[in-house]
């Protein structure tokens, strides 16, 4: 018997097939309305940052996602990807929030 087991699927992959497919929505619009902005819905969608608990709730609040459902998937597919993998998205989240609260002060 093979081994089937496989990474989990990132949120923001699940995000892109089951909702913003179906619903032929842009990412732009899904950012606008979670009032996100689209770089980094971009990024979530294409599984290159983690979704937090404020994302999360964000989303919940506007397009109807489960925040408890998208923060489990972040978690599963966090533990299994590598440790080097994590810290460098933390710290891109970093990164990019402080760029945002930048732009908001200037």
């Amino acid at each position: 018997m093979g081994n089937d087991v496989r990474r989990p699927e990132h949120p923001g992959i699940m995000i892109h097939d089951d909702y913003l497919l179906p619903n032929k929505m842009s990412q732009t619009e899904f950012a606008k309305r979670a009032g996100i902005s689209y770089f980094m819905i971009s990024k979530i969608v294409n599984g290159k940052r983690r979704i937090t608990a404020e994302v999360a709730q964000k989303i919940e609040q506007a397009h109807g996602i489960s925040a408890d459902l998208l923060l489990s998937m972040q978690e599963r597919h966090d533990v299994w990807t590598p440790p080097v993998e994590v810290e460098q998205n933390l710290s891109h989240d970093s990164e990019s929030e402080n760029v945002i609260e930048l732009k908001k002060a200037g």
